[in-house]
């Protein structure tokens, strides 16, 4: 799913923040490299696992020091399953195309 996850990314931005537990390294480094330079993706890994909102939050800490201010930041967790992929990427990039701040996608 990681993978998966990681194509969604690429297919809107080359300029991807990676979050994980560093006990996943090589692995997510591994599955990284069949996809995309390693040296391209900005990784950051936790010495523990924490949850979602951690993560999240230790991004938002990550970009808010090293991208410019107003970076629209779409969170796409990695142990998500999408069915219909044209109906996800469509709603993001029409939710991008907003000035709202804040987006929030829901699966049902």
């Amino acid at each position: 799913l990681y993978q998966d996850s990681l194509r969604r990314s690429l297919e809107l931005t080359t300029d991807i923040v990676v979050v994980s537990n560093e006990s996943y390294v090589e692995i997510i480094e591994s599955q990284t490299a069949s996809l995309y330079p390693v040296e391209n993706i900005n990784f950051i890994f936790e010495p523990e696992n924490k949850n979602t909102s951690a993560a999240i939050a230790v991004a938002l800490e990550y970009i808010s020091k090293f991208y410019k201010q107003n970076t629209k930041i779409l969170v796409l967790p990695s142990d998500h399953l999408f069915g219909n992929e044209i109906d996800l990427f469509f709603s993001i990039k029409s939710a991008l195309k907003t000035n709202n701040e804040v987006f929030l996608f829901g699966i049902r």
